[in-house]
């Protein structure tokens, strides 16, 4: 996700958000180590830096964050997949 830009003259965004997603049945224990390595990354100076200059401000979450994000939409989307009887091919 970004926040807008402190510097007036850079691009700012409302909302970016970048997410990796794991299979579902994932150790929690890798999900963990996932996190804490991308975070790890992301905070880098090599990579925070080049996306500060620009305007963009790393904001890191836990990893059930973003399942609690998008539980709702799972549901909603999966309840219009099942009433149109969509399948996968």
């Amino acid at each position: 996700m970004c926040r807008r830009s402190p510097k007036p003259r850079r691009p700012s965004c409302r909302s970016i958000a970048g997410r990796v997603l794991v299979p579902g049945g994932t150790p929690q224990p890798i999900i963990d180590k996932l996190n804490r390595e991308l975070v790890a990354a992301l905070q880098s100076e090599a990579v925070a830096k080049p996306l500060a200059d620009v305007g963009f401000e790393i904001v890191a979450s836990a990893p059930g964050a973003f399942a609690d994000v998008i539980k709702p939409d799972v549901q909603r989307f999966g309840e219009i997949v099942r009433a149109a009887n969509i399948n996968v091919e």
